[in-house]
This record gives structure tokens, C-alpha cells and sequence, in this order.
């Protein structure tokens, strides 16, 4: 089991698990570890496409990332597949 550590200010500062304690300046976890610390405020979305074949003008890569500048797509920030 594990336990996030906040400071006297209620910012989390690190990890104990184990009895030990890892110190850091931030914490990142799925939202479902700390219920009564978030707020929602967006959305994430994970896609994955299986291919038959190359992506074309990739040099053949058999995997690409594809940027969408936020201007073209009328958003307030890019979008990465």
C-alpha cells in the first residue's frame, strides 16, 4: 500500500510506500487515488489505430505521432495523435 504526503499547506510532496518515503515536487496518479483532492476540468482521450500498412510520406515508420496545430482544428491547444 502507499500514501501520498502532503506539506502544511495541503501540496502533495511525496510517496511512502513501504515504510520509505520518496520526496518529490509534484505527484502524478490517476485522479481515482485521491477522490478528495481533484477537480475535474477536461477530458483525455487514448486512441490506438492497428494498421495493414505504412503511413504514407513516414519514411515507412512503423509508428508516427501526428500533431494538429490548434489554429487549424479552431481549439485553444494542439492535438496529439
Amino acid at each position: 500500500m502507499y500514501e501520498v504526503e502532503f506539506d502544511e499547506n495541503g501540496k502533495a510532496c511525496g510517496v511512502t510506500s513501504e515504510g520509505e518515503t520518496a520526496k518529490c515536487k509534484k505527484v502524478v496518479c490517476d485522479p481515482s487515488y485521491l477522490l478528495d483532492k481533484v477537480q475535474k476540468v477536461g477530458q483525455v482521450a487514448c486512441v490506438i489505430c492497428i494498421m495493414s500498412h505504412p503511413i504514407p510520406n513516414t519514411n515507412d515508420s512503423h509508428s508516427v505521432q501526428v500533431s494538429l496545430p490548434q489554429k487549424q482544428l479552431g481549439r485553444k491547444s494542439d492535438m496529439l495523435l
